[in-house]
């Protein structure tokens, strides 16, 4: 069954300021959370903010849940319309 996350923060590591938020979507997320692990990908969806540089630049980025548990990510795909998928790598 096809589930998602809540919405979750992107934050830039070094200042620790939000650049946008995301839903994650994927297959048996744990009830944890569903952040990921280290070398797992996962796909989502941009509901705020813009990505394009962090990308570009494959910057290493915080991803934050609502219960503050965070994960070092880097965006490996970045979504090219306006309802499609990107993937995020766990590092």
């Amino acid at each position: 069954m096809n589930k998602v996350t809540d919405e979750l923060k992107i934050l830039d590591l070094q200042t620790n300021k939000q650049i946008a938020k995301v839903v994650l979507n994927g297959y048996n997320i744990d009830s944890d959370g569903g952040l990921g692990q280290r070398g797992m990908m996962r796909s989502f969806t941009i509901t705020s903010g813009d990505l394009w540089d962090q990308w570009s630049l494959q910057q290493i980025l915080n991803l934050r849940d609502e219960a503050g548990r965070e994960a070092q990510i880097r965006i490996a795909a970045l979504p090219v319309e306006q309802d499609s998928y990107g993937l995020i790598e766990f590092l």
